[in-house]
């Protein structure tokens, strides 16, 4: 009897996710190959108080596109608690998480919707010292920051300690900063949005995507907004950085 045996090579990027936990809640990491070193990524995700979970199409889609990118390590995503107070600290184990990882070189953060106000306030409460690790932040982009809701009440304080003057600090001292949102977004104003990126300046990148609503519900909106967020986190497709 002839016995076949058909064997299936994985390509890296189609390598499983594992289970893990960031600060008692479920997460997930992906690891290209440990021989394999370079960035490594945590997306955040929309707001936990109406359903936002680390399973949101937009996360997925952003960590799937990442994962074709050759110049990414790992990737790591996980739910926020309902308790909103846990939301910078669960990103800071995300992160040390990330540069535990013998593969990691160098991390970024991506945050949609709330998660993206939640890195703008982890950004803000860290300051430099994320940039002088021996792996340090590089990049980040905030995808549809709620800016009536979370980000422009944090602009009525102090000027020191406006978002915009901290973010544009983290710019001049080397931070890949970029903005996304669509011209449709009821949560995300364009208007607010481009004078929020006025008070960072060119140290940060804004890009608007035609039409998009919060949600990037047509398919063309979604794959110009998550190709632009793995350009700016890891570089155009193609690209090592």
């Amino acid at each position: 009897r002839l016995v076949v045996i058909i064997g299936c090579c994985l390509t890296p990027h189609h390598m499983a996710e594992v289970p893990c936990i960031v600060i008692g809640r479920r997460a997930a990491i992906w690891r290209r190959s440990d021989a394999i070193r370079g960035l490594g990524v945590v997306m955040a995700h929309p707001h936990p108080h109406y359903g936002g979970n680390m399973d949101d199409d937009r996360v997925l889609q952003v960590l799937k596109e990442l994962r074709s990118r050759e110049s990414v390590a790992a990737t790591l995503r996980f739910d926020f608690s309902s308790d909103l107070a846990t939301g910078v600290p669960s990103l800071e184990e995300a992160v040390r998480m990330l540069q535990d990882e013998p593969s990691v070189t160098a991390v970024a953060l991506a945050g949609y919707s709330y998660g993206a106000a939640t890195v703008c306030q982890f950004l803000c409460s860290r300051r430099a010292e994320l940039l002088v690790h021996a792996k340090p932040l590089q990049s980040a982009v905030l995808l549809a920051p709620p800016m009536e809701m979370m980000i422009t009440p944090l602009e009525l304080r102090s000027p020191d300690e406006r978002p915009s003057t901290i973010l544009g600090q983290l710019g001049d001292a080397g931070l890949a900063l970029t903005l996304v949102a669509g011209t449709g977004d009821d949560f995300c104003g364009e208007h607010a949005l481009r004078e929020w990126h006025a008070r960072i300046g060119e140290r940060g990148t804004l890009h608007i995507v035609d039409g998009a609503d919060h949600f990037f519900s047509s398919p063309v909106w979604l794959r110009e907004a998550v190709k632009t967020v793995a350009d700016a986190l890891a570089g155009p497709a193609g690209s090592s950085l």
